[in-house]
């Protein structure tokens, strides 16, 4: 079931190093959280976020990093934003400020956001193996319910 992107093993290597980077640059105070997209790491791994910039999901993080090695995995103009986007994005801003104690003024720029076009963990999975081309949201949807419902099976295993 288990794929790996079609990429070629030295510009793996280079997205590995690269996540070593950005682990050394931010083990101890982390990114920020949010729905933005069009972020990329420098070479030195620093964050190079772009205007309006709140935050990065754990898929959009993903996709920094690909796209900080000019792997763009996913057609960002053609993704298009789902009616349950929002109402994820709603719920996650309620657990941020009620559970884990967010600042209040990072909980109302995230509020500002919504709606955005949601790159969940799984459709981002089924655009790296799928890659190349650059995939659309709909053209991974039904890799990205196989991934899911395996994802799920292993966790019940």
């Amino acid at each position: 079931m288990f794929e790996m992107p079609r990429i070629a093993p030295e510009r793996l290597q280079l997205l590995a190093a690269l996540c070593k980077l950005i682990v050394d640059n931010y083990a101890s105070d982390g990114l920020p959280y949010g729905f933005s997209s069009g972020a990329h790491f420098s070479r030195q791994g620093m964050l190079e976020p772009p205007e309006g910039f709140t935050g990065l999901t754990c898929a959009s993080f993903v996709l920094a990093i690909f796209e900080s090695e000019a792997l763009e995995i996913i057609d960002h103009s053609a993704w298009l934003a789902d009616p349950s986007d929002e109402e994820w994005e709603r719920h996650i801003i309620q657990i941020l400020e009620c559970c884990l104690g967010i600042e209040h003024e990072h909980v109302q720029a995230l509020q500002k956001t919504v709606p955005s076009a949601r790159y969940s963990p799984q459709h981002v999975t089924a655009a790296a193996v799928s890659f190349p081309p650059s995939q659309t949201r709909a053209g991974v949807d039904s890799k990205a319910v196989e991934i899911h419902a395996e994802l799920g099976r292993l966790a019940a295993s």
